[in-house]
């Protein structure tokens, strides 16, 4: 997500800089200094953290291949984080097909 996305998002969501500095743990100063544009060109690690303050919707969960059935994941900073309570809803919806 590049930071005009972001942005965008903050303005949707009506994020405060202190919420988003809260939920993604990238100090305020820094956050502040970024969505004002001051900070012109801010770090990869940066941005990746101040991704996990936006939530995502389903159709924007990256996805795995190559099981039998398809993983949704989170992927940061090049590291998979498996979003288990996503695993789990779609467990149960097919569950209740049967």
């Amino acid at each position: 997500m590049t930071v005009e996305e972001m942005k965008k998002k903050k303005t949707e969501l009506g994020f405060s800089c202190e919420q988003i500095s809260d939920r993604s743990g990238v100090p305020l100063g820094t956050v502040q200094k970024i969505f004002s544009g001051i900070t012109k060109r801010p770090r990869y690690d940066t941005i990746c953290q101040l991704e996990k303050a936006f939530p995502m919707e389903h159709n924007e969960l990256p996805v795995i291949y190559g099981f039998e059935d398809q993983v949704p994941v989170n992927i940061f900073a090049g590291k998979c984080q498996i979003d288990f309570s996503e695993i789990y809803s779609y467990i149960e919806f097919f569950s209740k097909k049967e």
